[in-house]
């Protein structure tokens, strides 16, 4: 409850100080950590990213954008995900069409990318396809916005306990970590026990927070959708246009008006799905203006051009990904999971009530005689809908009780889509339409009042084949990614299949406070070779501390 109060003040006082010309300063930055530095294509990138302020207060976001990219910022995956306790961690799957070459796995919030892409963190990685001998072009260093690329001090004060340094294939590990360190100094602490690839796990030099005009709101209770709406001839902006935008979900419809502010801008917080959904965003009818919406685009795209040395391999990093090749192989051909990668399922409300709860009035069209055509229902029936005619145009209205519904124009909607032009409703044919709701009681969200609303549910869910608004978008909007859990714990797999795990064992939640020390095993594969167990945190002020302890597989 306290955490929530804190939440709902600092956001009024954002608000706040946007709306009087401040600039707010709540100086958030992210942390990014992997399980390693070397992958194959196909392979899971494990990873923890979360919020890192000295100050709890000076973080407001709730969200987290994850991409891998290539060094001039070209996304090849980009995740959302939602944070908890200011902190998530998952895993990204390389796909298997990218090249071999360097990348970067970056993590931001949304209202970072007020400061640039300068800003946001960084994980250098080496990408190896096995199946292609093409090679991503690199930027030569000096054009390079961040030219510091750094190899991380090894920090002794993380003692790292084995308790021998020589092991057989499918035997037991046991290891005890110590922080040694005095002060309450890390934020987080990551392990991982992979092949000793000789990558250095690398970090870049940040540019200070740049002062820049805020565009982009903290994400708090929801991932957000943002634009401008423009009049298209004249490309000036358009305030006080009223904007709708509908949510496609088989369960779970939704629907969200909004007024553009003095700039023309809108901002929707969407609800917590996962994975995609439709969605359709348009303008209300204007005298003389054609709207144009224009949507940014959930990541950025801002230009960055990050260092890129030569790629290249050493001769024990050759070694290391033949052998990630090898096992990704016969993975492959067993089709094995060898890390039991599973989906953790998130509560998403599973609804079949539509957004404006239970109608009022319905129409169920085969309880009736077929009539021509929709407008015949609403004139033969006691149904509260009234089709007047206002300048020539046929409207639709909402017979009520309250005021309101004397004032404002009903909301009419065909599948959870808004209508502007009622003539197109009333000219459907009743074959296509399985029910119509009505709601008789004026529907109220934000600065937008309704006076009722008319919902059209069509047979086949196609909108009954009906011309929809011409200043619509429809998007393929990427919500949330459901966390992939990663199962480290287990003793190994079946007798008779092979082990081909590249990553022993991986755990991003381990408590190693100051002072503090802790056991824990897992068991090897069946590759031999040299393992390292990494034990890899951050620093409240966002430095890399790193430790590594060597093992024998044989």
């Amino acid at each position: 409850m306290k955490t929530r109060l804190h939440l709902i003040l600092a956001l009024i006082l954002f608000t706040t100080q946007l709306s009087t010309g401040q600039k707010p300063h709540f100086n958030e930055k992210t942390g990014l950590l992997t399980d390693k530095s070397l992958y194959i294509t196909g392979e899971t990138i494990q990873f923890s990213s979360f919020l890192i302020s000295q100050d709890s207060d000076n973080t407001l976001s709730n969200y987290i954008y994850l991409e891998l990219i290539t060094p001039d910022g070209k996304q090849i995956v980009g995740e959302k995900y939602k944070l908890i306790n200011q902190e998530y961690s998952g895993s990204v799957i390389i796909p298997n069409n990218v090249l071999s070459g360097n990348y970067y796995l970056r993590a931001y919030t949304r209202y970072m990318r007020n400061f640039g892409p300068e800003n946001y963190e960084y994980r250098f990685l080496k990408i190896v396809n096995p199946d292609k001998s093409d090679i991503l072009n690199g930027y030569h260093q000096d054009t390079a916005i961040m030219k510091d690329l750094n190899n991380i001090t090894v920090a002794k004060h993380l003692e790292i306990t084995l308790n021998k340094e020589e092991f057989k294939n499918r035997e037991k590990v046991s290891i005890i970590c110590k922080n040694n360190y005095k002060s309450d100094s890390i934020k987080k602490i990551v392990i991982s026990v992979t092949q000793k690839e000789g990558v250095i796990y690398k970090e870049l030099k940040h540019s200070s927070m740049l002062e820049e005009k805020l565009y982009y709101h903290p994400e708090i209770t929801g991932i957000s959708i943002s634009g401008v709406v423009l009049d298209k001839k004249s490309g000036k902006a358009l305030p006080s246009i009223k904007i709708n935008l509908s949510i496609m979900n088989q369960n779970n419809n939704q629907f969200y008006p909004q007024i553009t502010d003095s700039v023309g801008h809108f901002s929707f917080v969407l609800p917590e799905f996962y994975h995609s959904n439709d969605i359709f965003i348009s303008c209300d009818n204007e005298e003389n203006i054609e709207p144009e919406i224009l949507v940014d685009n959930d990541f950025c795209t801002e230009t960055v051009i990050l260092p890129s040395p030569p790629f290249y391999l050493t001769e024990l990093e050759e070694k290391v990904a033949y052998s990630y090749a090898v096992n990704n192989n016969v993975r492959n051909y067993f089709n094995i999971d060898t890390i039991g990668l599973t989906e953790i399922e998130k509560s998403q409300r599973i609804d079949t009530i539509p957004f404006y709860g239970k109608a009022n009035s319905i129409i169920h069209i085969n309880d009736f005689i077929e009539l021509p055509v929709i407008e015949d229902y609403f004139t033969e029936l006691p149904f509260p809908v009234k089709v007047r005619g206002t300048k020539g145009e046929k409207k639709l209205t909402v017979s009520g009780n309250q005021t309101e519904m004397f004032i404002y124009e009903p909301l009419v909607m065909i599948d959870f889509i808004p209508i502007y032009d009622h003539a197109d409703i009333l000219s459907i044919s009743p074959k296509k339409v399985s029910r119509i709701d009505v709601v008789t009681e004026p529907y109220i969200r934000g600065e937008v009042t309704y006076g009722g609303i008319i919902n059209l549910i069509s047979v086949e869910n196609d909108f009954a084949s009906i011309k929809l608004p011409p200043t619509g978008l429809f998007l393929n909007y990427t919500f949330l990614s459901k966390k992939l859990n990663a199962n480290y714990d287990r003793q190994s797999v079946e007798e008779n299949i092979p082990d081909t795990r590249n990553t022993l064992y991986w755990n991003p939640d381990f408590d190693l406070s100051d002072g503090k020390s802790i056991d824990f095993s897992f068991y090897t594969g069946d590759t031999d070779g040299e393992y390292q167990i990494n034990v890899i945190g951050i620093s409240q002020d966002g430095k890399i501390i790193l430790n590594t302890k060597s093992f024998q597989v044989k």
